[in-house]
C-alpha cells in the first residue's frame, strides 16, 4: 500500500525555514514508498493558496519527491497516471500534512521536530 512521507529538511536536527511576515515557512520533502512499478507519473495536489498548488513528478524522480515549503496544515491530495493509460488520472490517497510528517518520525521524534509540527498544526 502506498504511504506518503514527508520530512523537514534540517540542519544539525533542526527543521529549516524561511521567517515569512507572519509565519515560519518550513521546507519540507514529499514523497512516496511502497509505489506499484507500473506508475508513469503523480501529482501532488497540495493547498490552494499555493502558487502552483499541482505539482507533478515523473517516473525517475526517486520515490517521487518533490520539495515544498509549508507554514500550515492542510490535506495533500495525490492522483496518479499508469503507464498502461498515461491519460487517465486515479486517485491514490490523501493525507494530512502534519499527520504525514508524525508517521515518518515515528520513534525519532525530537523536540525541534516536534515543535515544528505543532507549528504547522496551529495554522
Amino acid at each position: 500500500m502506498p504511504r506518503l512521507r514527508a520530512s523537514f529538511e534540517a540542519k544539525e536536527g533542526v527543521p529549516s525555514f524561511l521567517q515569512g511576515e507572519k509565519y515560519k515557512h518550513y521546507s519540507i520533502t514529499l514523497s512516496l514508498s511502497d509505489m506499484p512499478d507500473d506508475i508513469m507519473t503523480v501529482i501532488y495536489q497540495l493547498d490552494d493558496t499555493y502558487a502552483n498548488p499541482l505539482r507533478l513528478v515523473t517516473k525517475g524522480v526517486p520515490n517521487f519527491q518533490e520539495c515544498i515549503t509549508a507554514y500550515g496544515d492542510y490535506t495533500v491530495k495525490i492522483a496518479y497516471r499508469p503507464l498502461r493509460d498515461p491519460n487517465k488520472l486515479e486517485p491514490l490517497l490523501s493525507q494530512r500534512l502534519s499527520d504525514a510528517l508524525i508517521d515518518n518520525y515515528q520513534g525519532a521524534l525530537t523536540e525541534p521536530i516536534r515543535l515544528a509540527i505543532e507549528d504547522i498544526r496551529e495554522h
